[in-house]
């Protein structure tokens, strides 16, 4: 199983109504969540940690999870609300204002013992941004077994942080002890805005990390490993693009979902993955990934829509 370990909120979506103005609609989204529902809808064994609220938005994360075959059992649960991010779409790129203050998420203060719980750990989101939860994360990160893999896709939000030297040390030491770390072009441009992906992620490598995964929007993503990099191309979509909303969190679980397939979830497998292994991981997920952006808000595709 893959445990997702990060933010479950509700994303708010701005859609035209009569009269020239604008409505919001929720939809179950944050990156954990959205990465566990699609290597669940990919057929991959998935599970979810993160505080769940009681009220009715908790109850709609939790329906959709289940429907998506992910399992929450390790997720608390607390009075407290659940997140929320409004997001307003210009071009099919979002821009949000998240409230998320005395939240289910921020109240995280424990986590279960990784011992046994999962072959892979993924991390990241606006969970590794502030306060006791991004704390607690880090606490969970440092105590995966090391013959588990170690995922962590920051997906920077700068809207969230509130203190950006603790921060990005949080962001390095992670990264630096993880076997896997993917980004975003607007991930590096934050994380080291004078540094190309080439030398970011050749410096990741001298440390834990065995691959290396940079996603560049419409045009593709690249692996990089310590024997070379895969550059491989995006797909051309036959339809309208809606939005990019969970995009990279779906590209990172179809990536996941054919290591699992492979075999391939521990740190020594990565490491020695073939090349042609690794191309066919990246296309696999550049396909999921391409399919997620033509439906409004983050909804991955089930393994049988891209058969």
């Amino acid at each position: 199983m893959i445990l997702c370990c990060g933010e479950a909120l509700i994303d708010m979506l701005a859609v035209p109504v009569p009269g020239g103005t604008e409505a919001y609609l929720p939809h179950p989204g944050g990156a954990a969540l959205n990465t566990a529902v699609a290597l669940g809808r990919l057929g991959c064994p998935a599970g979810l940690f993160t505080g769940l609220s009681e009220d009715f938005f908790g109850d709609q994360l939790r329906a959709h999870l289940r429907d998506s075959a992910v399992g929450f059992d390790t997720s608390t649960t607390s009075p407290a609300p659940t997140p929320l991010a409004f997001a307003t779409l210009r071009g099919g790129e979002a821009t949000y204002a998240f409230y998320d203050e005395g939240s289910a998420l921020r109240r995280l203060d424990h986590f279960p013992k990784p011992i046994g719980l999962a072959e892979a750990f993924c991390f990241g989101g606006i969970s590794l941004s502030h306060g006791r939860c991004a704390e607690t994360f880090e606490r969970m990160f440092t105590a995966v077994p090391p013959g588990a893999l170690r995922i962590i896709d920051p997906n920077v939000r700068p809207a969230l942080i509130r203190d950006e030297s603790t921060f990005r040390s949080r962001l390095r030491r992670m990264q630096e002890c993880a076997d896997l770390v993917k980004l975003s072009l607007d991930d590096l441009n934050w994380l080291a805005p004078d540094t190309g992906p080439e030398t970011f992620a050749a410096a990741l490598l001298k440390k834990r990390p065995r691959l290396v995964l940079v996603t560049q929007g419409a045009e593709g993503a690249t692996a990089y490993a310590k024997h070379g990099k895969i550059c491989c191309p995006s797909r051309k979509l036959t339809r309208p693009v809606k939005d990019t909303i969970g995009a990279g969190d779906t590209f990172l679980a179809g990536f996941l979902a054919e290591l699992h397939r492979m075999k391939a979830l521990d740190p020594g497998k990565v490491a020695a993955l073939p090349s042609s292994a690794t191309r066919k991981a990246l296309q696999f997920a550049l396909r999921a990934a391409s399919f997620s952006v033509t439906r409004a808000g983050a909804d991955p595709p089930w393994r049988a829509e891209l058969d």
